[in-house]
């Protein structure tokens, strides 16, 4: 309940009067109408659920297996949920052997929970054979105040980029109704790589990438000839982190390369007011005479007429070469 007072949540109040009952559910195989329980919900098959429920001692036990469930275009394969509370005490399980949402596959994930009182202690491991970036083993915990919600990492590593990234001690992530606060929130990586997490105020959220490769762009670019390389700093600053408003985007590199060959120094500076806006931004390019100023718009939602993505670029080039 403090959670939920804590977040704005509706809670419930507990009845003095003793509620107990036990509930087993079997479905061979179920079509059609679970769409109207859950949004997009196809079909349930071999699914078992048993729930204890006893109203005076506050304890509610569930347990949920089945082989797979179909979410649209999302399918959880071999989903199994377990949890065992006593009013502030207990622990709860989750986990899948594999998920896919449209064309993108993603390995197990296994997240174990412990509460006692106002002290939730989680575990989140997900491995995978195929690539570093899906492999992730770390443990934190979760402790609830009058006031606020305090997250921290305790341990572990955590896949990203195709590489392990391992978090500094001492995290928190602070949150209540009206403001943020991060501090001591750094993943570090190989080769010096940081991912630097801090609030600047009450709303305000800064992220900066530091020392990372270039070509970790290459697989975005449509242009297939165009292989960039190089390293870049990057720093992200979000506004207002509650109405995810006004976010602002400045990255460099002094040593950009395109196709093996240096270019100087290059800088990109993007803005985008909200989730319902368009990108805006400049792209620019210096190296001794060589120059390269590019403005752009990139339309996310219908706009003149056009009733797709699109994106308008302006561009003006001094001394640049023509291969």
């Amino acid at each position: 309940p403090e959670l939920f007072n804590l977040l704005g949540l509706p809670s419930y109040d507990r009845e003095d009067n003793e509620n107990r009952f036990k509930l087993s559910v079997d479905i061979d195989s179920l079509k059609g109408w679970p769409s109207l329980l859950v949004d997009d919900l196809e079909r349930l098959d071999d699914f078992h659920l048993d729930l204890i429920y006893r109203s005076r001692e506050d304890y509610i036990r569930l347990e949920s297996y089945t082989p797979a469930i179909f979410l649209g275009k999302t399918n959880l394969y071999e989903p199994q949920l377990y949890y065992d509370i006593q009013k502030d005490a207990g622990r709860a399980s989750f986990g899948i052997d594999s998920l896919a949402m449209g064309n993108n596959k993603y390995p197990p994930v296994e997240l174990n929970f412990e509460l006692e009182k106002d002290l939730l202690q989680f575990a989140v491991l997900s491995s995978s054979l195929s690539s570093l970036s899906d492999f992730s083993n770390f443990t934190g915990e979760l402790r609830i105040t009058d006031t606020s919600a305090i997250f921290n990492i305790n341990s572990g590593l955590l896949g990203l980029f195709n590489e392990f990234w391992s978090m500094s001690k001492g995290n928190i992530l602070e949150v209540n109704r009206e403001s943020v606060l991060v501090k001591n929130f750094i993943l570090s990586g190989k080769e010096d790589k940081q991912i630097i997490a801090e609030s600047l105020s009450e709303k305000q959220l800064q992220i900066d990438l530091e020392k990372f490769d270039l070509d970790i762009v290459n697989p975005y670019i449509p242009i297939e000839a165009i292989g960039l390389s190089g390293h870049y700093n990057a720093r992200v600053i979000i506004e207002n982190i509650f109405d995810l408003y006004g976010f602002n985007v400045i990255a460099q590199s002094d040593d950009f390369c395109i196709n093996g060959d240096s270019f100087g120094k290059a800088q990109l500076k993007a803005r985008l007011d909200s989730l319902k806006s368009d990108i805006r931004g400049t792209f620019t390019i210096r190296d001794k005479d060589l120059s390269m100023l590019s403005k752009f718009n990139h339309y996310l939602h219908p706009a003149n007429g056009v009733d797709k993505k699109f994106t308008q670029v302006w561009t003006e080039l001094r001394n640049f070469p023509c291969q």
